[in-house]
């Protein structure tokens, strides 16, 4: 995992090289970008997206021009869409200029004119996979104050775009969208579930900032992430608070433990994430076997490749007598996730019988 800072003038990145474990971070400074006479900058509206190592950011390359206030950017003069990819966690940059991402011709970004040659502006047709693994989106708004913003969106990590897309404009003169966004799930049939009737709570007892978080005009946000079937049932996918991210993908233990227990010699299963250092975190797994099932590791992990992708089945199987339940008798993810942890830790003998191997 990383964190990306951006300046100005010269696009300036600041790389945070995490560890799986307590102790010191390092942060580099890296010039991404830079060339005498040009202005770079606004990595803000553009976006910054990352898959393990591979790190994409993008900003905008116009002329330099020294002004008392606003940015140093020439607002007379077209400016460019770009990106700068790294496949080393930072260390080294290459620019990019895809030509999905040109604006329509005569479009200013943010104030800015721009170039020639870009798709004209269309509404989008729907369909979009949003946790397709490649996935990316990226938004442009005309200005601050007015005018129509767009969208694009790439599936193999920003070598093609499609778009622009119109941005609604709710009534509006205009919207300035920037690049922020949340994926609650694969289509517009899943995310949160939120509920409104009668008997929903007035409030949290003595937690009214819980209560500020979890109640939005009579709309209680219950935090479960459900899937909606062609006719209108609904299926618990998982808790959002849960929710972990593996190599840049949306894991819901829920919807792992679901897989797991569809095995015949499964009674019970739990997934626990444990930090890895190259995919953030990894799904690790306490399963209870049926009484004279005769279950390995390996076929545990068969089971779940060959029923979802890849990215959520467990790294590891430990096979358990029962699953540890906390006070309110519920299950205690924070002392399997502690137990994981712990059974994972790397050896520091890469040649000792109790190291661990952690799967990419």
């Amino acid at each position: 995992m990383r964190v990306l800072l951006a300046g100005l003038v010269a696009l300036v990145v600041s790389s945070l090289a995490a560890t799986s474990g307590p102790g010191p971070h390092v942060i580099k400074h890296l010039t991404v970008y830079k060339e005498a006479g040009r202005f770079a900058g606004w990595p803000a509206n553009h976006g910054i997206w990352s898959w393990g190592n591979e790190i994409l950011v993008g900003f905008e390359i116009g002329s330099f021009r020294k002004t008392d206030r606003g940015h140093a950017i020439d607002y007379d003069k077209p400016a460019e869409h770009v990106l700068a990819r790294s496949l080393d966690g930072g260390e080294t940059w290459t620019i990019e200029k895809p030509p999905g991402l040109r604006p329509p011709s005569g479009a200013k970004v943010a104030g800015v004119p721009t170039g020639e040659g870009g798709q004209p502006l269309s509404d989008c047709p729907g369909g979009i996979d949003f946790t397709s693994p490649g996935f990316a989106l990226t938004a442009r708004m005309t200005s601050v104050d007015a005018g129509q913003s767009r969208f694009y969106y790439s599936l193999d990590r920003g070598k093609t775009w499609s778009g622009p897309f119109r941005v609604p404009d709710f009534g509006q003169p205009g919207t300035a969208a920037r690049t922020d966004y949340l994926v609650n799930g694969p289509h517009d049939d899943e995310g949160e579930l939120v509920l409104k009737n009668p008997g929903i709570l007035l409030g949290y007892h003595n937690l009214p900032e819980e209560t500020a978080r979890r109640l939005r005009d009579g709309w209680l946000d219950t935090g479960d992430v459900c899937r909606r079937d062609a006719e209108g049932f609904y299926y618990f996918v998982g808790r959002i608070d849960d929710m972990f991210v593996c190599g840049g993908e949306n894991v819901y233990p829920g919807d792992v433990e679901a897989t797991l227990e569809r095995h015949p010699d499964v009674l019970q299963a739990a997934v626990v994430p444990v930090d890895h250092a190259l995919k953030g975190q990894v799904p690790m797994a306490f399963v209870v076997s049926r009484p004279g099932a005769t279950l390995t590791e390996r076929s545990v992990k068969e089971w779940a490749l060959a029923r979802g992708p890849a990215y959520q089945h467990p790294r590891r199987v430990f096979f358990v007598d029962e699953l540890p339940l906390a006070g309110t008798n519920k299950l205690d993810r924070a002392a399997l996730k502690a137990r994981a942890a712990a059974a994972t830790r790397p050896d520091p003998s890469p040649h000792s019988p109790g190291g661990v191997h952690h799967d990419r």
